[in-house]
């Protein structure tokens, strides 16, 4: 059996039957998570509880209530899923053919079980675990054609359950995390032509600062236009204002996304989502006010990525930018995004256009902060940004070595021929890695050295 890394990035048309794959969060269970649990959900059972009564029994210790077992299996597999919700779970059988203890850690699969019309409706995620064998503990039909699927987990001791999820489809492939975002102001007719013909992941059309305020009606009429011919994502106005209403208006149902600039408290991000629901929303940290909410920002149900503004952040706070001196801002968004458990946020733009190894080296130094992907403000910037945060194929062997090492070992510490010690945090690393790869394009790689 064949097991892949993840399916966050993957569509219908890259499942196939029988495909299975390993999600990259694991959970150990400890005393107060069973004891929380089991207390929430009014369980008066003393078996997850009561020590005393335990050791008397069989088991001689707490069990873990099923339930928890259950959310937990569900989560990691959902959570690998970038912008997904759990639909209605339709659990049709739930078995448990291993008890769960408390410091056992749980790992889940997903087996691709049926295929069927990528186009209609919703699929089914169906999870079972494993302890050291494959046990199929749940299974359900795909509702109105879509794949359905056999979650599994795995690990030292692992649980039993089932969860329903929807995986993308190529017509949502705006919530990928693109490597670079091209600019376009909207005002500008020819730009907005050549902007799609560059090579970018992602299209940005802007209709804040790029835009004088006289144009500002004139760029969003040109903007709507251009978004219906082209994939694009939409840089509106700032929340709360007039002008912002006026871009949503427009442009709900026909941009991928919108990024929200200056954004500084979860209150702008809710502003927009009730006019705009359903719709992935960038939120871009550039204040002072900004980088101190952050995490609250981040945390936002409505918030789907966040991105650096380099510039506006220096403006504010009144100094020339450079690595050191916004180290403390960088950092608090990179940690706020994954604290949140939201995708890698962007980096903001690098001014000097004709400075390609200055781009570079910020580029470079961005994705050794927890960055990835990166604004551009000029096509030729594309092709630099695009190669700094593409995984190298020499990486990507790499990660491939450690993660089949790891799995041979039973996910215990082990060694590479060439003496490289492998444990948890180098796997996880190495998935992390192949996300990044699978969440390319079609066809695109690097043959560049690793670096």
């Amino acid at each position: 059996m064949t097991v892949k890394q993840g399916w966050r990035g993957r569509f219908f048309e890259d499942f196939e039957l029988g495909d299975v794959y390993e999600h990259p969060l694991g959970r150990t269970i400890t005393s107060t998570d069973n004891v929380w649990f089991t207390l929430l959900t009014q369980n008066t059972a003393p078996i997850h509880f009561d020590r005393h009564y335990a050791s008397q029994t069989e088991f001689a210790k707490p069990l873990v209530n099923s339930c928890l077992t259950l959310a937990l299996v569900t989560g990691q597999s959902v959570t690998d899923i970038s912008q997904n919700v759990m639909a209605n779970l339709g659990w049709d059988e739930v078995r448990l053919p291993h008890p769960l203890f408390e410091g056992d850690t749980v790992y889940s699969r997903s087996e691709v079980l049926e295929s069927g019309n990528p186009s209609r409706a919703r699929t089914w995620a169906l999870s079972r675990c494993e302890r050291s064998v494959s046990i199929r503990t749940a299974r359900r039909s795909s509702r109105s054609g879509g794949p359905s699927w056999s979650t599994s987990g795995g690990g030292r001791r692992t649980s039993h359950g089932s969860a329903a999820i929807r995986p993308r489809t190529r017509a949502d492939s705006s919530l990928d995390v693109p490597r670079s975002w091209l600019f376009a102001p909207g005002h500008n007719e020819k730009l907005l032509t050549r902007v799609f013909q560059a090579g970018a992941d992602a299209v940005m059309l802007d209709l804040e600062d790029a835009v004088p305020s006289a144009l500002k009606d004139r760029a969003r009429a040109l903007v709507v236009e251009a978004a219906r011919a082209n994939a694009c994502w939409v840089r509106v106005n700032r929340p709360l204002t007039e002008a912002c209403m006026r871009d949503l208006d427009a442009l709900a149902g026909l941009a991928r996304g919108f990024r929200l600039p200056k954004v500084e408290s979860p209150s702008e991000i809710e502003w927009v989502a009730e006019r705009v629901p359903g719709i992935p929303l960038d939120c871009t940290i550039e204040s002072a006010r900004g980088v101190l909410a952050v995490k609250e920002i981040a945390s936002s149900p409505r918030c789907a990525l966040l991105s650096y503004g380099s510039v506006d952040l220096a403006r504010d706070l009144g100094i020339e930018g450079g690595e050191l001196e916004t180290l403390f801002a960088r950092s608090s968004i990179v940690l706020a995004a994954r604290a949140a458990g939201k995708p890698p946020p962007s980096d903001g733009v690098y001014t000097l256009i004709d400075d390609d190894d200055g781009l570079r080296r910020e580029a470079e130094a961005a994705r050794r902060l927890g960055f990835f992907g990166k604004s551009a403000i000029h096509p030729r910037q594309v092709a630099v940004i695009n190669d700094v945060f593409t995984p190298t194929q020499e990486q990507v062997d790499w990660a491939n070595r450690v993660l089949s090492a790891f799995e041979e070992a039973g996910g215990a510490a082990t060694r590479l021929p060439d003496g490289e010690f492998v444990d948890l945090p180098v796997a996880e690393r190495a998935r992390e890695l192949l996300r990044q790869h699978h969440m390319l394009p079609k066809g695109v790689g690097s043959t560049q050295d690793q670096g």
